[in-house]
């Protein structure tokens, strides 16, 4: 019982501070977009609202969303200023793909007759989830740039949802990786 007790601890150890990490690291990204949003929108006038009786000016709509955005992110979140955007997205990747890995052992828990909480890999699974969200962080770099070209962003809903899945698929992701590098590095 204490090493069931243990191993569920282990699982909630991981999962609690990726979903914080991950969610405030997603918002963010997001914030970096609303910003460069208000900044490159054009600006007619200032726009003046009156905010808890303080009256504020903004450069247009984009700004005033932004602002609101942020200062009640900021309640709950209150590290997103610390964070340079580099290390914001390295988060919610390494985040989500922790995310990922806990979801594949939830599936082999429910879904595998013969797989329990005593017996799935509560360290390794999550950890190789994280390895994997890097590593498609790396992806979501790399095709962009290989496809278009200028400057792309990434988006912060695609960068959640393929690191989730590289981390929840990881043994397919793998597998695929490796069959993909034999192609382009054959062996000898």
């Amino acid at each position: 019982m204490f090493v069931k007790f243990i191993r569920v601890l282990i699982v909630v150890f991981w999962l609690i501070p990726s979903l914080y990490f991950g969610v405030g690291g997603y918002i963010s990204i997001d914030l970096m977009d609303q910003k460069t949003k208000y900044l490159i929108s054009p600006s007619d006038s200032l726009i003046n609202v009156a905010i808890a009786g303080i009256n504020m000016d903004f450069k247009n709509y984009e700004h005033f969303k932004y602002e609101v955005n942020y200062q009640s992110s900021k309640n709950y979140f209150p590290w997103i200023d610390d964070f340079s955007d580099t290390f914001s997205v390295l988060v919610t990747a390494l985040s989500f793909g922790i995310i990922g890995g806990l979801t594949r052992l939830l599936k082999q828990i429910c879904f595998d007759e013969d797989k329990s909480i005593l017996t799935v890999k509560v360290l390794s699974i999550p950890l190789l989830g994280m390895l994997s969200g890097i590593i498609m962080l790396g992806f979501s770099y790399l095709l962009p740039t290989l496809i278009v070209s200028g400057d792309q962003s990434i988006r912060p809903t695609t960068l959640i949802f393929l690191t989730l899945f590289a981390g929840l698929f990881s043994r397919k992701f793998y597998a695929w990786l490796n069959r993909s590098f034999d192609k382009i590095f054959p062996p000898n």
